[in-house]
């Protein structure tokens, strides 16, 4: 098969979406399919004049007949370029989360896409969904449930954390330092466990929220916790792993995720998780496995938290059940199998 990606800003970026494109991409080629990848500017899904006029040329571009497959990031914002070539060439929407529902969207943000989008999406032969929270979204908004496939995220095969604690201690939290990720609601959990026993290491991008960054480290120091809460640069690999299994729960405050690519590299190294019920969260993480709270109770996370440290048994219970996730969860090879049998329904 002849396919080309529409993908906005760097492939390479360590953000779900793009390691989400960039691994089933990598796989595609792997099975001999011939795959272009046009990255677009990053303004996108709001994008600028010269940005909608490089887009335009690219799709120009494409041989007729070549199937062509749009990250939602974009998708939404280009219909009128669609109609011009939905009849010659089919149109895959790869969506992680429809913009009109993307919480971190004004309002106003949001009236600007949802016309464009609704537009776009009468153009599309197929919608691959990368979770099961997604596909549901897709559904609600009347599309054919005969259009829409799911192909959740893969796992690499990771060691297993081989000894546990009989409490947490290593706590840890991977995700980029920023707002919508609220590592302050953590934080104030915490400060008020400050008498037990534990080390938090949050792990992200630390360039993306510099202003945030800077409130957090002030929340530390102002609630004396500088040598309990612990900031780190992005990392991945062999070092990902080893942060993985050093420690005892994994913790995730953001009140939003679509999947959270994060929640199931924890589970595969066995790592129980404690996170929020926003979006897609409990659908992604066994609930056998995790421990939830509304997002923003930080009421509830202090709670659970504090049961944690100083019930075994409960503790126990999870990570038993961590344990043994690997044996469920999907590779990424099976991943890229089920992304080209859908491609394959239409090309």
């Amino acid at each position: 098969m002849n396919l080309h990606f529409l993908i906005a800003g760097n492939i390479d970026s360590l953000i779900c979406r793009s390691i989400y494109n960039k691994r089933v991409i990598e796989g595609l080629r792997k099975k001999k399919h011939h795959v272009e990848v046009h990255n677009l500017n990053d303004d996108f899904p709001f994008p600028s004049e010269g940005s909608l006029e490089n887009c335009n040329l690219i799709i120009r571009s494409i041989p007729k007949h070549d199937a062509i497959i749009i990250d939602s990031q974009v998708l939404g914002t280009i219909p009128s370029f669609l109609k011009e070539i939905h009849t010659t060439n089919p149109i895959i929407g790869l969506i992680h989360l429809p913009l009109s529902v993307d919480p971190n969207l004004t309002t106003y943000q949001r009236t600007m896409v949802t016309d464009h989008e609704k537009e776009s999406f009468g153009y599309v032969k197929k919608f691959i969904a990368s979770s099961e929270y997604t596909a549901e979204i897709l559904l609600n908004f009347g599309l054919d449930d005969q259009k829409i496939d799911t192909v959740i995220p893969g796992l690499d095969k990771f060691p297993l954390k081989k000894e546990y604690s009989e409490k947490p201690f290593h706590l840890l939290s991977i995700s980029n330092l920023c707002r919508n990720k609220d590592h302050s609601i953590l934080l104030r959990a915490l400060s008020a466990l400050k008498d037990k026993d534990w080390i938090l290491d949050c792990y992200g991008n630390l360039d993306m929220d510099r202003e945030y960054l800077s409130d957090f480290q002030a929340m530390i120091r102002h609630n004396h916790l500088q040598h309990k809460i612990l900031i780190h640069g992005t990392i991945n690999g062999e070092a990902l792993s080893e942060a993985y299994l050093k420690a005892d729960l994994f913790v995730h405050p953001s009140d939003f995720e679509v999947y959270g690519m994060a929640l199931t590299e924890a589970l595969a190294h066995g790592i129980p998780v404690v996170a929020s019920t926003g979006g897609g969260i409990c659908r992604t993480v066994p609930a056998r496995m995790g421990q939830f709270f509304k997002p923003g109770d930080i009421y509830g996370l202090q709670s659970i938290l504090e049961e944690l440290f100083e019930n075994q048994v409960i503790y126990k219970k999870l990570y038993t059940q961590a344990s043994t996730y690997h044996e469920q969860a999907q590779s990424w090879e099976k991943s890229v199998q089920l992304f080209e049998e859908a491609l394959k329904e239409i090309v």
